[in-house]
């Protein structure tokens, strides 16, 4: 053992080890732990806001006047923050939730607090438009109130404003200390002669007890008047009604009865089933079933 380590490790020194010293040496190798696999490398972590546009404002308020692209709102952000020397919270992304929403997801670096973020809201409405509010993509509760009086005096009169829908929450003992995330904003009562309408309204909710809370005890508004909540549910992209197979709403908001009957094949007044029965080319059918083109019932009417 003496001459295999003094062969290994002193032959460029030319000096003999002694026996006591290359037993140590030898049993000091031997018992150091072997090395372990390298450490997983850390994740990359996110954190997403999202700014919501006001739908009562109209068209989309942008600089540019429409809806563009991505990039360029990330970029002129990070260009406003950078100029204004801002560090809180570093912009990473962003995207649109979807192909025809107006709604913009911003991604951040870590996990910057929402005080972090609202810093930066003169910058948002600088790059994006006025009519957006903040809104961290978890942790949060929107509802919609039903039942809200108008309070109109006159025909055609405006509707309360932002900052009375404020302050008519505020008066609940319940939502005194309810943290909101942007203004309340009609979602109805547009028509000048309508008494009571809907607001939307968003609040911080990480453990979902204040949706509980407004749920059992509804908020009064503007005197004694009971409000009807219902938690917000975002409208499919593309809704198609299954009665009258028309865009834009659902069975639940059909103008037509409920015994009504329409025909997704060729619109006729009678069910699917029955098509091959009533089809108008049923004489020239070279089968039991309807063998003619199937055509949209939308794209004929139009």
């Amino acid at each position: 053992m003496i001459n295999a380590f003094n062969a290994r490790f002193t032959p460029k020194l030319g000096l003999r080890v002694p026996k006591d010293r290359a037993i140590a040496a030898f049993l000091d190798r031997a018992s150091r732990p072997a090395p372990g696999p390298a450490p997983p490398p850390r994740p990359i972590t996110k954190t997403e806001f999202t700014l919501v546009y006001d739908t009562c404002a109209g068209d989309l308020s942008t600089p540019s006047g429409r809806r563009g692209d991505a990039t360029s709102y990330v970029c002129a952000i990070q260009k406003h923050v950078k100029d204004a020397g801002t560090k809180q919270a570093e912009l990473i992304g962003g995207r649109w939730t979807s192909q025809t929403s107006c709604n913009f997801v911003l991604m951040f670096n870590g996990n910057p607090s929402l005080d972090d973020v609202l810093h930066l809201r003169s910058t948002f409405a600088h790059v994006l438009g006025p009519h957006y509010s903040l809104v961290p993509s978890r942790g949060y509760t929107r509802v919609v109130l039903n039942s809200v009086p108008t309070m109109r005096k006159s025909l055609g009169a405006p509707l309360p404003s932002a900052a009375d829908l404020r302050s008519e929450l505020a008066c609940n003992i319940g939502l005194k200390d309810l943290i909101l995330l942007g203004d309340p904003y009609w979602l109805m009562a547009r028509q000048p002669n309508s008494c009571h309408g809907s607001i939307s309204v968003a609040f911080l909710d990480p453990d979902g007890s204040r949706l509980k809370d407004i749920m059992r005890n509804p908020p009064f508004m503007f005197g004694n008047c009971t409000t009807r909540p219902r938690k917000y549910e975002a409208r499919p992209l593309i809704s198609q009604c299954v009665r009258c197979w028309a865009l834009g709403h659902d069975i639940s908001r059909c103008p037509r009865p409920k015994d009504t009957l329409v025909c997704p094949i060729c619109a006729g007044a009678h069910a699917k089933d029955e098509h091959h029965k009533k089809c108008q080319a049923v004489s020239k059918h070279t089968e039991v079933y309807c063998t003619c083109p199937i055509i949209c019932i939308n794209c004929r009417q139009a």
